[in-house]
Order: structure tokens, then C-alpha cells, then sequence
């Protein structure tokens, strides 16, 4: 791999979202980002209503609209 770093997203729920995979995700960047060959992970939060979160988000997608997976989509890619 030379010496690139891995560049990781997650598409997720995340906090402050109350559910047991939002932590997960959570915990599992926290870990993530001590390895020294992952790039500062990048969260995709999926949500169901409006939340505050934290600056690492860097995008939503609702969970009942379309348009919002496809917006994602083309900003992933």
C-alpha cells in the first residue's frame, strides 16, 4: 500500500441518536482512528429527524427519502 492511508465511511446511525448501532459506530471510529494507517474516519449518519451532530458528521441521509440517498451517493463517489 506504500504510503497511503485508508480512507474509511461509514453510513450509519450515530449519536446523539439513542441506538445501540449508533454507539457501536461510535466506539468503532473511536478505535479506527488509533490505527496510524486509517485516515480520521468520515461518518454518513442516517436519520429519521433532525439532530445536532458532532462536526465528524459529515453528512445525513434521511432515512425515508430517495433523493437524500442518491445525494449521498454522488457526494461519495
Amino acid at each position: 500500500m506504500g504510503n497511503k492511508n485508508i480512507k474509511l465511511g461509514f453510513v450509519s446511525t450515530y449519536p446523539p441518536r439513542a441506538c445501540g448501532i449508533a454507539t457501536f459506530t461510535q466506539d468503532l471510529v473511536h478505535e479506527m482512528e488509533k490505527l496510524p494507517c486509517i485516515e480520521k474516519p468520515v461518518i454518513i449518519a442516517m436519520c429519521s429527524k433532525k439532530l445536532s451532530y458532532s462536526p465528524r458528521v459529515k453528512l445525513e441521509i434521511e432515512q425515508k427519502s430517495r433523493t437524500s440517498y442518491r445525494k449521498a451517493a454522488y457526494r461519495v463517489n
